[in-house]
C-alpha cells in the first residue's frame, strides 16, 4: 500500500512554484508599497460605489464591509437565494453567488465580487436594478 502511495506522490505538485518563490521577497519588502496603497484606495472606492448603489435599490441592502472583496448583499423578496441567482442570471446576465452556497445562514443573501473596475461595478449595479424592477 505504501509503495502505491509513493507512486501517486510523484504526480502531486507540492510546495510553491518558482515564480512564487521569486516574487515573495519583492512582495514582502517596500518595493511595491505604492501598488498596495493604490489597490487599497481602488477597492475602497469600488466598495463605496457598491454600497451606495445597492442600498438605493428597494429590497436590497449592503452594510459597510471590511477585509473582503466578496461581500454578501441582503435581499428582501419572496425568493430564496438560488431563485434570486437564477433571476439575475436570466434577466440581467450577471452571476452573483447564492448565499445558501455558504451555509444555511447565507440564505437571503447574494455574494458579489467587487475586485473589478468602476465601469464594471456601475454596469453590474444598473443591471441588478433593472432585474429587480421586473420582480
Amino acid at each position: 500500500m505504501i509503495n502505491g502511495f509513493k507512486k501517486y506522490m510523484k504526480c502531486i505538485q507540492r510546495g510553491t512554484t518558482t515564480l512564487a518563490r521569486a516574487a515573495t521577497p519583492v512582495m514582502l519588502d517596500h518595493t511595491l508599497d505604492w501598488w498596495r496603497r493604490e489597490m487599497i484606495n481602488h477597492l475602497h472606492k469600488i466598495r463605496n460605489i457598491c454600497i451606495t448603489g445597492i442600498n438605493e435599490i428597494p429590497g436590497l441592502s449592503l452594510h459597510k464591509f471590511e477585509g473582503t472583496y466578496v461581500p454578501l448583499i441582503k435581499f428582501d423578496y419572496d425568493k430564496n437565494s438560488k431563485d434570486m441567482f437564477e433571476h439575475l442570471l436570466r434577466e440581467a446576465n450577471i452571476a452573483l453567488s447564492p448565499g445558501s452556497n455558504y451555509g444555511p445562514k447565507g440564505e437571503g443573501f447574494l455574494r458579489i465580487c467587487i475586485a473589478t473596475s468602476e465601469t464594471i461595478i456601475n454596469e453590474t449595479i444598473n443591471r441588478i436594478e433593472s432585474a429587480i424592477k421586473s420582480l
